[in-house]
């Protein structure tokens, strides 16, 4: 058996990290969560997980998701995270940041468990 895919959940809303983590309860996968941007950005450095799940608006005072993405498509040590951004906002047309800073894929809330699931073996190959 393969090892567990590293999955990092950031969202300011605990319910939907909880969902978000009952959906992704198993063997497959090992999950850590923060609600904060800060934290984000350290556990990534610190964790280096195969996909990030982060929701665009955090605490505010912090990083929202979008800075979030940018600093870690940015610097050369956290380029290559594979970034699940989520919204209730549908990005607008061309969003994609011809610098290279735009998540790896864009998932509008609400969505299915079953979606989120496809994007997550879209982005990893599990």
């Amino acid at each position: 058996m393969a090892a567990p895919k590293r999955i990092l959940l950031v969202d300011d809303d605990p319910g939907l990290r909880q969902l978000l983590r009952a959906t992704l309860s198993g063997p497959e996968f090992t999950i850590y969560e923060t609600g904060s941007g800060d934290e984000a950005l350290r556990l990534v450095r610190q964790l280096d997980p195969d996909l990030v799940i982060l929701d665009v608006r955090l605490a505010p005072g912090e990083p929202d998701g979008l800075e979030v993405c940018r600093r870690l498509k940015s610097d050369p040590a956290t380029r290559a995270s594979r970034i699940l951004m989520l919204s209730a906002v549908k990005p607008p047309p061309g969003q994609q940041a011809a610098n290279g800073t735009s998540p790896d894929a864009y998932l509008t809330k609400p969505f299915s468990p079953r979606a989120l699931l496809q994007y997550i073996d879209d982005l990893l190959g599990t």
